[in-house]
């Protein structure tokens, strides 16, 4: 296609000249070029696109959500007596409040997180597999190394719950709460500042570290990144919150 000398620019809208492939102003950065005619010329490069400026006001409400979480959860841990089981529910839901108020700080980019994924028939297989999978490897690493596993069910045995009641607190709300906080506001925060890559693993390690379970960190990191790497490729943050449940569910049952 040749183009016509004083043909208007798709992007920023300044004058192009005859032939040209794309605007010398703005470099076409949002990828709508301008055709050349075969043998006009050395084919042009594209330009690359610039770096996404840094967001410090991302990274600001990442880090004030992750802080909101983490101290409660450092202060209780300190206590001579152990946290109750009120007070867990409750860090737990400040998990979820921080994470929400997190996405609406952050914008109309974070809270499309919480809508639903477009489900295919490949997509449901896939995500079968994965999570049988899953439940594969844990049986596998716990059998290995057992120590690096809590477990849960003795802890919420302490607190005389039952088995839909352990499930409850230690898979269903959990699995929501913290995806809210994790995989809402802190990766969303993070990827204002990283790349995508690079917002994965950093909040990968930010959820290990909060659980404060050294023999996990490996199992937890590993989960995180998972997660992380489901909520940017989806788009949604349902699948992380299935994911989460179930991994957590697959956990208590290994040891009830």
């Amino acid at each position: 296609m040749t183009t016509p000398a004083g043909a208007m620019c798709g992007v920023c809208g300044a004058t192009l000249r005859a032939n040209a492939r794309f605007c010398g102003r703005c470099g076409g950065e949002q990828g709508l070029m301008v055709a050349r005619d075969a043998g006009a010329g050395p084919e042009l490069r594209e330009p690359t696109p610039p770096a996404p400026p840094l967001d410090g006001r991302a990274l600001v409400i990442a880090l004030t959500v992750y802080a909101t979480l983490l101290v409660p959860t450092l202060y209780l841990l300190a206590r001579a007596r152990g946290p109750s089981l009120f007070e867990l529910d409750m860090v737990e839901w400040l998990a979820g409040v921080a994470g929400v108020l997190g996405m609406i700080a952050l914008g109309r980019d974070a809270l499309r997180g919480l809508g639903l994924p477009r489900a295919s028939v490949r997509g449901v297989a896939l995500a079968i597999v994965a999570t049988a999978g899953v439940v594969v490897a844990l049986r596998a690493m716990q059998a290995a190394f057992p120590s690096a596993f809590v477990d849960d069910a003795i802890l919420m045995r302490v607190f005389g719950l039952g088995t839909l009641g352990t499930l409850l607190h230690v898979a269903v709300i959990p699995a929501l709460t913290e995806e809210l906080a994790f995989r809402g506001a802190v990766l969303a925060g993070l990827r204002g500042v990283f790349s995508d890559r690079s917002a994965i693993v950093v909040s990968a390690m930010m959820f290990a570290i909060w659980h404060m379970a050294v023999p996990s960190l490996v199992h937890l990191t590993l989960l995180g990144l998972v997660l992380a790497a489901v909520r940017v490729r989806s788009g949604s943050l349902w699948p992380c919150v299935l994911i989460h449940a179930g991994y957590n569910a697959t956990i208590i049952l290994m040891h009830w």
